[in-house]
């Protein structure tokens, strides 16, 4: 143990070793030698020797070594090779050289002491590049003749940063590599800024396609992943103008890819193309009905991506792709699972969308949807029907603002209330809004007014001309265009605002009104009621009257219950009159008389029924 730390020693005959912990070697060596070896240090020579992990325990001379006690002890050596510091200037001016498609502590820059070239090694990739001399370019061991271009634009993939272009001598021949792995995307000023991120494994993948300016087209390897990754990366990197090298946008190019014969030139789907075939196809904005149940609205989901570039062309490839794998499924020998179409999008909104977006769009991306059989007539604005409701509206607005006390109102106003039926009075503590409500536009004219027409108008007969009048304009404004609008009522709410003659009408404080049955009592009501309190014959004087000499117990009984009846009905009809004509009392109040009280009780009907309730409600309407 040496400061708390295990010191692993491993002693031979000849020889005596410690192994270097990993932790102490981060950041000085690329990760493929800290991975793949373990360091050893002969305590002896001070020499340090890194052994493979398939030789741990055999010394050669055909490992990496390190010789301490020498003036080049810096130096990581082997047989004729010598590792270039990863923290030297040569290899950062490499590293930045190839930072696009591989990073630093993954790259290998070796120098080879006899023919001194430099040898550049990307393991994670496969691909190994060389430098003659300082002077000359860094060239491809794998794509011969070819070298890193000074220009790395090459016409398309604008904004990808994660791309390197390689060129011929004069440029003759150019193609370009580009790291397979999770593609991101995001705003930057007028474009899209895109980079791959290959993660940390020990292996990567790249894609290379060569540059054909004559045909405008980037050539692909053949396979389907080869054309389904550059039709993404077209996509991603589109824009409003058209890319130099294709002479189409990068939306266009990859819609091209994607509806053509080699994008189904295959005998099988691999997960990764099922992968690919998602994320081609999320492009395409998300539409659902919201709520799915109405169907009267949708819900559209877009990426951080330019709208041009979100077509729904892409849902329509990778089905029409998805489609044709189905057809070849027998021949699939390992089991994929399909992406959910259905979940992504409404087959109906995005024909509807594709129909809209066809008059942006050119020929063979898009223009196709949209034809004549899809078009609607509109109607223009200045031939409306409802002239008159538009009228009408502006004579309200124009009475409001000037504040109008010439106004039509409404020449039998107790007709209209009887109209209404019934007839809400005002509430306590509720104000209405004066301005748009869509209650005033669709609800009928005696719903809205029998519930809030009390209310209204103790409202309106407060308003100040200064402070109410735009809100009001709007709400009688409202109340006008409705179909279901009376413009005699809706002036006569107007008059209780600008009229000092009908701000002084004090509205009725009750909660409801019967406008059916009348402003005055019913007789025939009051009459039903009266006769609902009337004594029973038992209590009554005419139970007591004598018998007649001679005369029977059955028609005594008879003679004394007409006496009663006789009696009990005048009684009534002389109460009814009483009450009668009492109104327009507001307050009912019990007739004289002692008869009454001999045959009715006489409080009940007053105190407890509808008399009181019809003489008190009933008298301000008189």
């Amino acid at each position: 143990m040496q400061n708390a730390e295990l010191i692993i020693r491993i002693q031979s005959k000849h020889q005596t070793c410690e192994v270097i912990p990993l932790t102490a070697l981060t950041g000085d060596f690329p990760s493929a030698f800290i991975r793949e070896h373990i360091y050893f240090l002969d305590v002896k020579t001070k020499e340090l020797e890194l052994r493979p992990l398939s030789r741990l325990w055999t010394s050669s001379p055909e490992n990496w070594k390190i010789a301490f006690d020498q003036e080049d002890f810096r130096v990581l050596k082997c047989l004729n090779k010598q590792l270039i510091d990863i923290r030297s200037n040569t290899a950062t001016s490499i590293s930045s050289l190839l930072s696009p498609i591989e990073k630093p502590q993954h790259i290998h820059i070796f120098l080879d002491t006899q023919t001194h070239e430099l040898e550049i090694q990307l393991p994670r990739f496969n691909l190994d590049f060389f430098q003659r001399d300082a002077q000359s370019r860094v060239e491809s061991k794998q794509f011969r003749g070819m070298a890193i271009a000074m220009n790395q634009s090459f016409g398309a993939f604008t904004g990808l940063l994660n791309k390197l272009v390689l060129e011929t001598e004069g440029s003759l021949s150019r193609s370009i590599i580009v790291p397979h792995g999770a593609v991101t995307f995001r705003r930057k000023e007028n474009h899209v800024e895109v980079t791959i991120d290959t993660g940390s494994r020990n292996h990567a993948r790249h894609h290379t396609y060569q540059i054909d300016t004559q045909l405008g087209r980037l050539i692909d390897t053949g396979t389907l992943e080869s054309k389904l990754f550059k039709s993404y990366l077209h996509a991603v990197t589109s824009h409003c103008l058209v890319d130099m090298l294709t002479g189409r946008t990068g939306t266009e190019e990859a819609l091209y890819v994607l509806n053509s014969s080699a994008a189904r030139s295959f005998a099988e789907l691999t997960a990764e193309d099922i992968e690919q075939l998602t994320q081609i196809m999320q492009l395409a904005p998300q539409r659902h009905f919201y709520p799915s149940h109405l169907k009267v609205m949708q819900e559209v989901e877009w990426t951080t991506l330019s709208p041009l570039s979100q077509h729904s062309g892409f849902y329509e490839g990778v089905s029409s792709i998805l489609d044709h794998f189905n057809s070849l499924k027998m021949f699939q020998k390992t089991p994929v699972v399909l992406p959910d179409m259905n979940k992504h999008s409404n087959n109906f909104l995005l024909a509807r969308a594709a129909t809209r977006d066809g008059s942006f769009q050119v020929s063979g991306f898009g223009a196709r949807d949209h034809n004549i059989s899809d078009d609607s007539t509109y109607g223009s604005r200045e031939r409306t029907s409802e002239l008159a409701r538009e009228q009408h509206t502006s004579c309200t607005a124009r009475l409001v603002d000037q504040w109008s006390t010439h106004l039509t109102c409404s020449p039998n106003l107790w007709d209209t209330f009887q109209s209404w039926r019934s007839l809400s009075g005002p509430i306590p503590k509720r104000t209405v809004l004066l301005g748009f409500d869509t209650k005033w536009l669709d609800k009928p004219l005696p719903e809205l007014m029998s519930e809030y027409w009390c209310t209204l108008h103790y409202e309106l007969s407060n308003c100040d001309s200064e402070k109410d009048k735009y809100g009001l304009m709007i709400f009688l404004s409202t109340l006008s265009y409705s179909r279901h609008s009376v413009q005699n009522v809706v002036q006569t709410l107007l008059a209780f605002a600008t009229k000092p003659s009908t701000q002084k009408v004090i509205p009725p404080q009750y909660s409801k009104f019967k406008l059916a049955e009348g402003c005055e009592p019913s007789r025939n009501t009051i009459f039903t009621r009266v006769k609902a309190h009337w004594k029973p014959f038992y209590d009554c004087p005419e139970r007591n009257l004598s018998a007649v000499r001679g005369e029977t117990y059955e028609n005594t009984d008879l003679r004394r219950k007409n006496a009663y009846q006789a009696a009990r009905d005048e009684q009534i009809v002389k109460m009814v009159d009483a009450l009668m004509n009492q109104w327009p009392t507001p307050t009912a109040v019990t007739p004289p008389g002692l008869l009454f009280d001999t045959y009715i009780t006489v409080r009940k009907p007053i105190s407890s029924g509808s008399v009181a309730r019809r003489f008190t409600q009933m008298s301000p309407f008189h």
